[in-house]
């Protein structure tokens, strides 16, 4: 009898990486501003992370930018969006009746309450986490940032943006 080798998801995922949240109502390209002005980063636009859950499709702002001097990739992407779905109706007045429905998604419904996340990806050994998030908290828009945890996220494959 041979024996069966199961592989698991979490063995793929072993990307190197760290993950700060972001606390601010300000839009997307806003952070990606400020964020550029004040860390001396460029990050620019990208394709939004599309997600299918149900009926709808979320489009998630994804902004990238990629650091030569440490050789590592550093992406900003919105947790939350608002999406609209138009339902059709019959009625009694005429033949259909559109009903929107706004709706809150989330990309990492972990983290309901953060506006955005960075990715860090591949940083460099002597990269100093505490002082990059102290430089993000000196940002008026910005309310706070803190580092998260990655083994309490379940939805890893969300941050998956390569």
């Amino acid at each position: 009898m041979s024996a069966k080798k199961h592989i698991l998801f979490d063995d793929f995922f072993e990307e190197n990486f760290l993950l700060l949240a972001i606390h601010s109502h300000a839009e997307a390209y806003k952070i990606a501003f400020v964020l550029n002005k004040h860390l001396r980063t460029s990050f620019y636009r990208t394709d939004d992370v599309d997600e299918q859950r149900d009926e709808i499709l979320a489009y998630y702002p994804l902004f990238t930018y990629y650091d030569i001097v440490q050789n590592c990739d550093y992406f900003l992407v919105g947790n939350k969006v608002k999406t609209e779905t138009i339902n059709l109706s019959v009625t009694t007045q005429s033949l259909f009746e559109e009903i929107t429905q706004s709706l809150d998604c989330i990309l990492i419904p972990e983290y309901k309450k953060v506006d955005y996340f960075i990715k860090i990806e591949d940083p460099p050994e002597r990269f100093s986490i505490q002082e990059f998030i102290e430089k993000i908290k000196e940002i008026p828009l910005i309310n706070t940032a803190y580092q998260i945890d990655q083994s309490h996220i379940k939805s890893k494959e969300n941050l998956i943006f390569s």
